[in-house]
């Protein structure tokens, strides 16, 4: 009965991809395979598909210029070559993914995120770190690139905020040439606790070697402004 609506299907999303790509001789762009899957599977998106191509384990997929995919085992006409190994594509995604991030955010995607896409990185950019040695030459070559020309950014959701208050109190001195006041009310009370907060951490050895001299750089900034 199952077979009677086309709709509905009884495999996999890869499947139900194989067989759509079996219909064409030529490559489909993911546009148009997307809106296929959706039929049968409206729960997913062109996300969910892409990766499902890209990580199939059965390795049934190639990817055809740019944004086009076919089948691996598939004869098409003289001409029409896969462009890259899916999985080098993957990793050329991510890592675009990965920098646009790092420009937008200024901080290496964190694992305690609201944003899925950021944990998504996060658990992609850490696999990458873990198995590094399993990696092709090329792709050494651009995760150590990553990592030498944003070595200034944090890695560590707490030291992120640390350091982004550490500015904003800064930034507030400079412009007013004065400290936070106690009796003041929202970013200026907020500013005046986290100074109070980081003496305190301070007194009893509580910040880390980095934080301790941004702490101390603080106070001569602080000195000469008063």
């Amino acid at each position: 009965m199952l077979k009677e609506w086309e709709h509905i299907k009884s495999g996999t999303i890869g499947d139900t991809i194989v067989d759509f790509l079996e219909e064409h001789d030529t490559p489909q762009t993911i546009k148009v395979i997307t809106d296929h899957v959706l039929v049968h599977y409206p729960e997913t998106n062109e996300k969910s598909i892409r990766t499902i191509m890209y990580n199939d384990t059965r390795k049934r997929f190639s990817r055809f210029g740019r944004g086009c995919f076919g089948l691996s085992n598939k004869t098409y006409p003289a001409g029409i070559k896969p462009t890259t190994n899916i999985s080098d594509s993957l990793f050329n995604e991510r890592l675009a993914d990965l920098e646009r991030f790092l420009s937008q955010n200024w901080h290496f995607p964190f694992s305690a995120s609201t944003d899925q896409n950021e944990t998504s990185l996060y658990r992609w950019w850490r696999l990458q770190r873990m198995h590094f040695d399993k990696l092709e030459e090329k792709q050494k070559d651009e995760i150590e690139r990553i990592k030498d020309q944003y070595t200034d950014l944090d890695t560590d959701k707490r030291a992120y905020e640390w350091n982004s208050k550490y500015n904003m109190l800064i930034n507030f001195v400079s412009n007013n040439q004065r400290m936070p006041s106690s009796d003041s009310k929202g970013l200026e009370k907020m500013l005046h606790d986290w100074h109070n907060k980081t003496k305190n951490y301070f007194k009893t050895n509580r910040l880390n070697d980095e934080q301790r001299k941004k702490y101390l750089k603080f106070e001569k900034l602080a000195k000469k402004g008063n």
